[in-house]
């Protein structure tokens, strides 16, 4: 019985030769990109792009030359000249920082939409340039048909005219100077310029 209560007591005093470590503490809010956790909540931090005004030595807006006093008596706009040189909290800067980013997202959106839209005219100037060749190409075709059929028809009316001579040799003769021949006519050549004027104009 004597051995069990002076174990029992030793077991119940306080240890004087190591002290327990103390609990770790909660990680602190910082403005670096992490997780910090707050009982059952668990916010994102980002890193944002905002840093705050550089205060100049000489400044007249230091907040350290204030009493509180003095800073109790200022109105919020006269606070906010003060904090703008100052670091804001790290949940304002969480928010600025998811700010950005929903920013960036529209940002990428806005240049995805604008370069479909430039591809999009683009592909409808190429199919009205090509409807617009096909007018004046159609135009050439139908009025080389309609001049050799024409061609053609005063031919077969020239042979037969010769062919009703009361001779040969009338016939030769008329032949020689009625047959029509492909003549070129003498002028300045067409340019491009020229060209697509008169493609223009057969294709109305």
């Amino acid at each position: 019985m004597a051995v069990a209560s002076a174990s029992a007591s030793a077991s119940a005093a306080p240890s004087t030769g190591h002290l327990s470590a103390p609990p770790p503490a909660e990680p602190a809010p910082s403005a670096k990109g992490g997780r910090v956790t707050k009982g059952d909540e668990t916010a994102v931090l980002l890193e944002p792009r905002y840093t705050p005004f550089q205060l100049a030595e000489c400044s007249a807006f230091s907040k350290s030359k204030l009493s509180p006093k003095h800073w109790a008596s200022l109105s919020p706009v006269q606070k906010a000249k003060y904090q703008a040189y100052t670091s804001p909290s790290a949940a304002i800067l969480n928010c600025v920082a998811h700010s950005e980013k929903r920013i960036d997202g529209l940002i990428k959106e806005e240049k995805k939409r604008v370069s479909e839209d430039i591809a999009g005219i683009k592909a409808r100037m190429v199919r009205a340039e090509d409807t617009s060749l096909v007018g004046p190409a159609a135009a050439r075709r139908r009025m080389q048909k309609r001049h050799q059929e024409e061609t053609e028809a005063k031919n077969m009316d020239l042979q037969a005219l010769i062919e009703g001579q009361r001779s040969s040799f009338d016939a030769i003769r008329l032949k020689e100077y009625l047959l029509s021949k492909q003549t070129q006519a003498a002028g300045r050549p067409l340019n491009d310029k020229d060209r697509r004027r008169v493609e223009m104009l057969l294709s109305l």
